[in-house]
């Protein structure tokens, strides 16, 4: 791991002690006692997250791992890529932790084609009743622009951006049935009708896109490091658009009141709203490191295991 990208991952993370998941306190020698192989569970860490998945799925796996458990991350082409996938792999599957993003202010459960507000659909009273504590993170999409575009066109939020988006063109790295639903949106929503919309493969071809100007408007992950990196600006949503989502666990029923919870609990409690950003940096570029070993070392640094288990 690059030292820019272990930093991130330690920044303001001091610890009186190490401690592991399963100890009551911090108290330097007391703890509890790895489960015993009757006690050791098997389960699936699934996550929806917009920005490394595979990552958020490792810090719960990593933590259960670490305390006796079986634990498999499935690939990100698995299928439970999408929030609905997710939710149905609690409830159906059993075993399963999963992670999804939900609606903020009304906790409703976002549609894998959301792209905006509208598609946002009420979980069932099943789903409802295994989330277990929300975390900090917060897993939005923004509109963005180069600084550049944004001063040429005077564009810094979408109320005021209808007059100049006739001239504009967009994308999105999902599908052409998001682009589609993205680009109906922004017209009902804002009165913006830009010329056209394309689905690109990856994210990486759409920041290419957007920094070569062959497209003006993409949209992506708020937690997504290249916004920064590259001076993008992030055009102001008044009317929700894209609603927050805050990142929360389900379990499935099977594993309710077993240590699987409170274990998760303790993870989410440490995870804010910068923790993505900070995977994404130690998982992508230069000097990169596995999703496992990001997950390894952000535990560590959170005090939740210790540096030799």
């Amino acid at each position: 791991m690059t030292r820019s990208s272990r930093a991130a991952l330690l920044r303001g993370t001091v610890a009186s002690c190490a401690v592991v998941l399963a100890v009551s306190g911090c108290t330097g020698t007391s703890s509890q006692p790895t489960p015993s192989p009757s006690d050791t569970l098997s389960v699936s860490v699934v996550s929806a997250t917009s920005m490394v998945p595979q990552a958020m799925a490792e810090l719960y796996a990593e933590a259960l791992r670490h305390a006796g458990h079986t634990v498999t991350v499935p690939a990100e082409s698995a299928g439970a890529s999408t929030p609905e996938a997710a939710a149905k792999s609690v409830q159906s599957t059993g075993n399963t932790l999963a992670l999804i993003p939900i609606l903020d202010e009304s906790g409703n459960l976002l549609a894998p084609q959301s792209s905006s507000s509208a598609s946002a659909t009420a979980p069932t009273d099943t789903v409802s009743d295994l989330a277990l504590n929300t975390t900090n993170a917060s897993d939005r999409q923004v509109v963005v622009m180069t600084a550049a575009e944004s001063q040429e066109t005077a564009v810094t939020s979408l109320e005021y951006a209808g007059p100049q988006c006739e001239g504009l063109s967009a994308a999105v790295s999902e599908s052409l049935k998001v682009a589609e639903a993205f680009k109906e949106s922004l017209e009902s929503t804002y009165s913006c009708r830009v010329s056209t919309v394309n689905s690109l493969d990856t994210r990486r071809q759409l920041l290419s896109a957007l920094l070569t100007d062959q497209i003006q408007l993409a949209v992506v992950p708020e937690t997504d490091p290249s916004l920064y990196d590259n001076g993008l600006v992030i055009l102001e949503d008044p009317r929700n658009l894209f609603p927050e989502q805050k990142v929360t666990p389900f379990l499935s029923e099977d594993l309710q009141e077993t240590d699987i919870e409170s274990i998760a609990n303790r993870v989410s409690e440490k995870i804010t709203e910068n923790t993505m950003a900070e995977l994404t940096r130690a998982t992508t570029g230069d000097g990169a490191v596995s999703a496992q070993e990001a997950a390894r070392e952000w535990l560590t640094a959170q005090g939740l295991v210790t540096a030799d288990q």
